[in-house]
């Protein structure tokens, strides 16, 4: 029996208007069809309105035109009915779409659904053009920020996301500690808001986005829940050592002397922020008093100020920077005016030397820079920059040379080798096919093809600095996984006169199986094709490897018997399979500052990992991969590194800070036998094992037991040079990761703005000696007349390269600047009455042992010697400071000058923040030039200060 009953009906009638209809339904059609269509006519057995002799021509693309093959049409309202399906043109004819505008969906496999409105053309005809974006899962724009609480008080962690489809608030879930919260509990969004908190809500928070796409999880937010804000930070500073000059022995027999420090860690202050997304006022552990201290040195003191205590202070906003120098291939030619995009935002360009500074935007979590050279001698290249908050840090970016373009032609399919290995079969080889070449409005292109087709082979362990971001992905869960490479291709294709040309359809790649081990790859762990999305630098998944029927392999393609394809949507591919989880590890390392201070540990040190695995040895491959995480004092401290704990890779580690380079610590030292050995190398700079999990260190199975590992947990070691080259002695402390300013009148940089600090370093030039000799640098307060005389703090270090004819140094002295101190309200407060102070600037030698030297001034940088004439009356015209008594041939004494003077005077000046204008000035005069990166090495003729010989 039916049941019939009277029911409002809207039939979507495309360009119409809906037309509506009272009527019984029976098994969803309508016993009658009423009403009047507004274009067309009515199907008497759908009801539908319909033009049927009208004609839709429908163009589907990628956002890059190039056509789409296979994309289906279908009404927006209607999406279940199949109108057409495009062609190798990415073109569709559909009859029956009345010519008028109309809403159209348009469907592809591994594309993001889009909706296009038609245009009509004639009363009969109309077309639809529709560019569509390749599936890109949610990418975390907005990570949630760690936050210090009391008990009773609120929080709200905010995520926001983008990908293609956008995901909706509603696609948005929270974890604490990994595990998910429950929507019907905390009634979140993409906002989580948590109140009235209890001691038992600290812990790690992170937000997990979800589309059609996949899925992507951000940065997890530390969550810490205090009692008092007392318990939010530790009062007592932990020891940070500086060095001592080399006559300044202390009783315990070391050169070491502890001024302390504090963590710079977030703490619990006066004020917060319960329902927004961050905290607009900022507090961390600070440093709270200072005490003054006479270190005695024998036949002289050094009066400075040592941290007694730390306090919870207001944090200043930390301005993020990173610098570096682009170099491309063999011959590391700097890449000048390249273009720079921060995940994929344009954000500059490198400098007529290849330079780059890179501020980088708040809350970022990672850093995928893209370089693209102008020129197109190199390849388009993605890195992933690290970074510490609040600092500046220094890269050497190595990009690969375009490979020669090879000449094909767009009618017919091209076949091209993947491999560089001289005597070595290719890896795979790619087959481009005929007639799929078009223009950038979407033309098809018929004619000559140059092909640049570059390729990064991983049995040449040479090419790893080329390799392209750091192999890692998002799988389907949201959760970031490891690749192992079998090698990197990138795609260039232009005419005859250097115009970008697009590939439309799919490019084959074929693999050779005497290359890659197919056999070793797991389920669920297969060999794939993978192109790198550069806004993220993540590699995301084309295709799986599999298998070629032997009917379709030609005579010289009886190796290649594996094959996959890949849209030429992006530049840069890779051929990898996946690490499986079981074999990530995380190992601790500490740098010390010296042997004699193992507690000392130093920040801001980067600590790399080479991983080369062995044991797929066909053909003799060899497969690498970089890792690489900077150290901190703060917590427990160290490094923890992502590896690979499996046999069979072999782990390469080094630990460097700017040019610094430490030294591994001996088998001895280490404390432990490591399972996988231990061999020191490079001069002792580097170490190579094997890693193993373990229990009690040093490899981990998870990031966050390594992170807080206990101290006497087993961790591999670095130290700094027990007597290094240089001594910097502050008489009030200093640290550029403070981002609380607190300035004194005897601060080496006492500047309000700390994106401003000023670095002076001047060149001396020395003959005769072939003893080791060393510089010293005294820097004092010269016009301000409260402190005139007191040490700003004193430099030391070693004159190079020892025993060289001419030889010299370039060491540091404190600018002359504006007098700043701390007002009482704890801001920056200039000194009205002091204005300016002329720092008075003493320069003198010392033997190895720290003995006085015999040397002799020949000659001041004639310019300085002008300049110093005006500067030496103005300030004992206008401050009644006394002229630098110069009698004493062994020494020389002079006012800094005010202005930023450069390679004419052999006095080299730059202002930045943290210590990028120390880094800037310093090469610059390494090298005797006032621009571009300057050099790491010295050049002890070019553009000098003052020359001395020294008997």
């Amino acid at each position: 029996m039916v049941h019939m009953q009277p029911v409002l009906r809207r039939w979507h009638t495309g360009p119409a208007e809906a037309v509506q209809q009272s009527g019984p339904i029976i098994w969803g059609k309508s016993l009658y069809c009423g009403g009047t269509c507004v274009v067309g006519t009515r199907d008497p057995v759908t009801c539908e309105c319909g033009c049927q002799t009208h004609v839709l021509t429908a163009t589907v693309r990628n956002t890059k035109n190039a056509p789409l093959q296979g994309a289906t049409i279908h009404y927006a309202d209607r999406p279940y009915i199949t109108l057409g399906t495009t062609d190798a043109t990415g073109t569709a004819r559909v009859s029956g779409v009345c010519a008028s505008q109309v809403d159209m969906l348009i469907r592809k496999d591994g594309y993001s659904s889009t909706v296009a409105t038609t245009v009509p053309i004639t009363s009969t005809t109309s077309t639809m053009t529709a560019n569509m974006e390749i599936l890109i899962a949610p990418i975390i724009t907005q990570h949630p920020e760690s936050r210090s609480r009391l008990v009773g008080q609120d929080v709200t962690f905010c995520c926001e996301a983008h990908g293609s489809p956008e995901p909706d608030a509603e696609d948005y879930e929270w974890f604490r500690n990994g595990d998910i919260l429950d929507k019907s509990v905390y009634g979140y969004s993409n906002q989580l808001t948590l109140t009235n908190l209890a001691l038992s809500d600290a812990g790690e928070y992170r937000c997990r986005a979800n589309s059609d796409a996949g899925a992507g999880y951000s940065e997890s937010a530390l969550l810490q829940i205090y009692a008092s804000a007392t318990d939010s930070y530790n009062a007592d500073p932990s020891p940070e050592y500086i060095q001592l000059p080399a006559d300044c022995v202390q009783p315990d027999g070391t050169r070491l002397y502890n001024v302390g420090k504090c963590d710079y860690k977030p703490c619990v202050g006066s004020s917060y922020n319960s329902g927004q997304c961050n905290d607009t006022v900022k507090y961390c552990s600070a440093v709270g008093t200072l005490q003054a201290q006479a270190i005695d040195c024998g036949s002289y003191t050094i009066n400075i100020m040592a941290i007694s205590s730390c306090e919870c202070l207001e944090c200043g906003d930390p301005v993020t920077y990173v610098r570096g120098i682009l170099l491309g291939g063999p011959t590391n030619t700097p890449v000048v005016n390249a273009d720079i995009l921060v995940n994929g935002v344009p954000s500059g360009f490198t400098t007529f030397s290849g330079t780059f500074t890179l501020e980088v935007p708040p809350n970022t979590k990672r850093l995928a820079v893209t370089f693209k050279d102008i020129y197109k001698d190199f390849v388009e290249t993605t890195k992933i920059l690290d970074f510490v908050e609040g600092e500046s840090v220094y890269h050497r970016v190595h990009i690969r040379e375009r490979a020669e373009p090879m000449v094909m032609s767009s009618e017919m399919t091209s076949t091209v080798d993947l491999g560089t290995v001289p005597g070595k079969a290719p890896i795979g080889q790619l087959e481009i096919p005929g007639n799929s070449f078009y223009t950038k409005d979407g033309q098809q292109y018929s004619g000559t093809v140059q092909a640049s087709i570059s390729f990064i082979d991983p049995r040449n362990l040479s090419n790893v600095q080329d390799m392209q971001s750091d192999f890692t992905f998002v799988d389907q869960e949201g959760q970031e996984q490891q690749l192992e490479t079998f090698g990197m291709f990138s795609l260039d294709f232009a005419d005859g006169s250097g115009n970008e040309l697009e590939v439309a359809g799919t490019v084959t790649v074929f693999l050779n199986e005497n290359e890659v081990n197919f056999a070793a790859a797991e389920p669920g762990h297969e060999v794939k094709l993978w192109s790198l999305n550069p806004e993220t630098g993540r590699w995301e998944e084309e295709s799986t490897v599999t298998q070629t029927p032997i009917g379709k392999r030609r005579k010289r393609q009886q190796s290649f018997t594996w094959n996959g394809n890949i849209r030429v949507t992006r530049r840069n591919y890779n051929v990898d399979w996946w690490i499986k989880a079981g074999q990530r590890c995380y190992s601790k390392v500490r740098v010390c500052q010296a042997r004699s201070a193992p507690t000392a540990q130093v920040d801001n040190v980067n600590v790399e990992f080479v991983v080369v695995n062995t044991d797929l040895d066909q053909g003799n491959q060899r497969f690498a991969r970089f890792y690489n995480a900077r150290t901190s004092a703060s917590g427990t401290g160290g490094a923890c590194v992502e590896g690979w704990c499996r046999p069979g890779s072999v782990t390469y580690v080094s630990a460097t800070q700017g040019t610094t380079q430490y030294d591994a610590a001996s088998a001895l030292d280490l404390g432990f036998s490591p399972p996988g050995g231990y061999t020191r190398g490079n001069n002792n700079k580097a170490f190579s094992t094997t890693l193993t999990h373990g229990n009690s260190g040093p490899s981990y199975r998870s990031e966050s037991t390594c992170r807080n590992a206990p101290i006497s947990d087993n961790h591999y070691k670095f130290y700094g040079d027990e007597v290094s080259g240089l001594v910097e002695i502050n008489t009030i402390p200093y640290n550029p990761t403070d981002n609380r300013l607190r300035p004194n009148y005897l601060s080496w940089y006492p500047t309000e703005d700390p994106a401003q600090k000023k670095s002076c370093f001047m060149k001396v030039r020395v003959t005769g000696a072939n003893e080791n000799l060393r510089a010293r640098v005294v820097s004092k307060v010269g016009t301000h007349a409260a402190n005139r005389g007191t040490e700003y703090g004193r430099r030391e270090d070693d004159v190079v390269p020892a025993g060289a004819a001419v030889k010299g140094t370039c060491i540091e002295y404190k600018c002359t600047g504006d007098v700043w101190t701390t007002g009482p309200n704890g801001r920056p407060f200039r000194d009205p009455a002091a204005d300016v102070d002329f720092t008075s600037v003493e320069l003198g030698f010392l033997r190895d042992d720290g003995s006085p030297a015999n040397c002799n001034r020949v000659a001041v940088n004639n310019n300085f010697e002008t300049l110093d004439t005006i500067t030496t009356l103005t300030v004992n015209t206008l401050y009644g400071a006394p002229p630098p008594d110069n009698t004493d041939m062994s020494r020389f004494r002079f006012y800094d000058s005010q202005n930023d003077l450069g390679q004419t005077f052999g006095i080299y000046k730059a202002t930045g923040p943290g210590d990028t204008s120390k880094q800037t000035a310093y090469q610059q005069c390494l090298a005797g030039t006032s621009s571009g990166p300057g050099s790491t090495t010295l050049a002890p003729d070019n553009n000098w200060f003052v020359h001395f010989d020294c008997a």
